[in-house]
Order: structure tokens, then C-alpha cells, then sequence
């Protein structure tokens, strides 16, 4: 699930060869420390890898000292590989340095990437700061939420319907208030942008530009319409995400994205209240 999250919201591929395969992928990862580690000599992980791995590879050059590593790498004369892998230490210095001595060992071509507890503020500064990375491989601070791991719910009943009639349920509580009534979502767009949400009643008759956005996939247990593939996903939140405007995307300081409540809904919740 993590890893159909991940392609869904912008990764390219997965190291995990059992995702890859269900979801239709090609798996991508790189070598290991412990491969590195494993050979008396970094050359000879280097070139054992290439042999056992060729196509796409990308070494892994700070296991002991990135900049020895990657003046090992342009000695070897090695062909065929793509890449090196920069794990830790201070990205935008280091990426920097070995960006120029690849380019002056004629490696031009051969691409950087970064990993190391990477997340969305540590990949903008380095973007912003022109650091010369290719590509970034995040893992945990992708699969985990360090800054909220955990999500209080309540399940609690809106309306109940009883011999064809609904009866409603609201709950007063400040941060744990309810709203009555069975729903229907709608989105409305300006010129360019998505411009708010409106929560109404199910059975209210909706507003003109207004994009529903609940509609039942399963019924009695039973799917009634096909579920999009990994690539329909992937295209539909990118699409979706542009029409949000780039203040509302803003990671540091977003703007606030309103939802309203029909004027309808409104008055429900105060019938009730007052009842």
C-alpha cells in the first residue's frame, strides 16, 4: 500500500521487487553498504556489482570516503554504469565536488543521486541551492509520518433511517463536531484554479459548476465499476494536483483551501441543536 502511495503521488519506481511486480513496474534500487563492505577492496565491490547487475547501475560511493570513492570509480575506467549514490554527509557541498570530478574524468553522463532520511523540505533547499542531484530515493520519511504518526478518529452516526424515514444525529463539542445528514461533496473551479469545497445534504440539488466528488464504488459487497490501473492513478492525481493553486501547495506556509457548508446543511444542524 505504502509503495502504491508513493507511484501514485509522484514517485517514479519502488525497491521493493514484490510492489513493482503487482503494480505492473520495473523495481530500482542501488547497491548496498553491506555489498561494499563485503570486499576487501571498494574497486572490486564496484566492479563485481556492474558484472552481477549491469543496465541501469548506480554505485553507492560514501560507505567509507565519498570523494576517495568516486576518484576510485573514474581510475577503473569502469563502462557501462550510470550513476553514484551519495548517502550522507552534507548534499549540497559533497554533490557539488563530485559533480566536478566526474565531469573532468569525462563523466558527464554518469548522474548523482542523493538518499539519507531525505523529505520534502531537505530536496527543496537542495533544488533551490542548484545542488547538481539528479535524482533523490526516499524511504523513510516517504513511508512513515514522523511529524504526525497517529490519526485520531471517532466513528460516530450522522442520520439513522428507520421505516424509510431518516432521523438525525449531531454532536456539540468543540474539535469533535458533527455535521447531520447523509452527504454529497462538490468541488468548484475559477478560471484556473480549484476555488472551494461545498459539503451538502444528499438530496439537495446541486449548484451549477459544482464537481461531485462521492459516488459509491462498491455495492452489497459488490465492485460496479472498474478500478483504475497504477498509470490512470498516477495521471488523474497529477492533473487533480495542478488545478490546486500553487499557494494551497505551498509546504512551508499553504494557503487555506475553504470548504463551506450549504446554507441548508447549516440549517439542520440549528434545527437539531435547538430541538
Amino acid at each position: 500500500m505504502g509503495a502504491r502511495a508513493s507511484i501514485i503521488g509522484g514517485a517514479e519506481t519502488t525497491s521493493n521487487v514484490l510492489a513493482a511486480e503487482r503494480l505492473g513496474l520495473v523495481p530500482s534500487g542501488t547497491m548496498a553498504h553491506s555489498w561494499v563492505m563485503s570486499f576487501k577492496e571498494e574497486a572490486d565491490a564496484f566492479s563485481a556489482f556492474l558484472k552481477v547487475f549491469p543496465g541501469f547501475t548506480i554505485f553507492l560511493i560514501d560507505t567509507y570516503d565519498t570523494i576517495k570513492a568516486v576518484k576510485t570509480v573514474i581510475k577503473m575506467g569502469l563502462k557501462g554504469f550510470d550513476g553514484v549514490r551519495i548517502d550522507s554527509g552534507n548534499m549540497e557541498n559533497t554533490s557539488h565536488e563530485v559533480r566536478r570530478i566526474l565531469d573532468k574524468g569525462g563523466l558527464e553522463k554518469v548522474k548523482i543521486f542523493s538518499t539519507g532520511d531525505l523529505n520534502e523540505n531537505i530536496i527543496e533547499s537542495l533544488v533551490k541551492a542548484k545542488s547538481p542531484i539528479d535524482g533523490f530515493g526516499v524511504g523513510t520519511e516517504l513511508i512513515t509520518s514522523r511529524d504526525d504518526p497517529a490519526l485520531g478518529g471517532i466513528y460516530k452516526l450522522v442520520a439513522i433511517k428507520k421505516d424509510g424515514v431518516y432521523s438525525y444525529r449531531l454532536k456539540k463539542s468543540e474539535r469533535k463536531e458533527t455535521i447531520p445528514g447523509l452527504k454529497q461533496i462538490y468541488r468548484f473551479k475559477d478560471k484556473k484554479y480549484y476555488s472551494h469545497d461545498l459539503i451538502s445534504e444528499i438530496n439537495e440539488k446541486p449548484l451549477k459548476g459544482g464537481e461531485p466528488l462521492i459516488y459509491p464504488v462498491m455495492r452489497n459487497g459488490k465492485l460496479i465499476q472498474s478500478l483504475p490501473d497504477i498509470k490512470e492513478a498516477v495521471n488523474r492525481c497529477r492533473d487533480s494536483l495542478k488545478l490546486f493553486s500553487q499557494n494551497v501547495r505551498d509546504i512551508h506556509n499553504p494557503a487555506h483551501y475553504q470548504v463551506k457548508i450549504s446554507p441548508h446543511l447549516e440549517y439542520l444542524a440549528e434545527t437539531i441543536a435547538v430541538s
